[in-house]
């Protein structure tokens, strides 16, 4: 399915009409901040909330592969309410707490208390900032098999 069908906008129109620029969250608006490509029909997407913490997502030209990556990401991730939602009607996939599907690891250091999401490119990597009374430290975390050697 190529971008601007009939069921979802293409995100290649002008940002003061562009679908995605702002999606309703449970806490507010959502504003989107950065947008990547990664193919025909795909994006992925950083949506920010009222007091500045990211919400990563995906966008998703073909209904079908929105609806089967959201629930391969419930499944894969251990996702728990409110963690992945989909919201069909802008192709978007937006992914809270970690969740997702291809970084299983990131879940469970988002989950420690003093963890603060920095950056979620989905299914790529993740920046987490952990402050402990020790020091500040940043754990990245990759897709298996791509981390750089150390």
């Amino acid at each position: 399915m190529r971008a601007g069908t009939a069921s979802t906008p293409s995100p290649l129109q002008a940002e003061a009409e562009h679908p995605l620029a702002e999606l309703r969250g449970a806490d507010g608006p959502l504003r989107l901040r950065r947008a990547w490509p990664r193919g025909p029909g795909h994006l992925l997407l950083e949506y920010v909330e009222p007091g500045g913490d990211p919400v990563p997502g995906q966008w998703f030209a073909d209904p079908a592969r929105l609806a089967e990556v959201a629930a391969e990401t419930v499944a894969g991730a251990g996702a728990g309410p409110g963690q992945v939602t989909a919201v069909a009607e802008r192709g978007v996939l937006l992914q809270r707490g970690g969740a997702d599907r291809r970084l299983a690891a990131l879940g469970a250091v988002v989950d420690d208390e003093t963890a603060t999401l920095v950056v979620h490119r989905p299914e790529r990597r993740a920046v987490v900032r952990r402050r402990r009374r020790s020091g500040t430290t940043y754990v990245k975390v990759w897709r298996p098999g791509r981390a750089p050697p150390v």
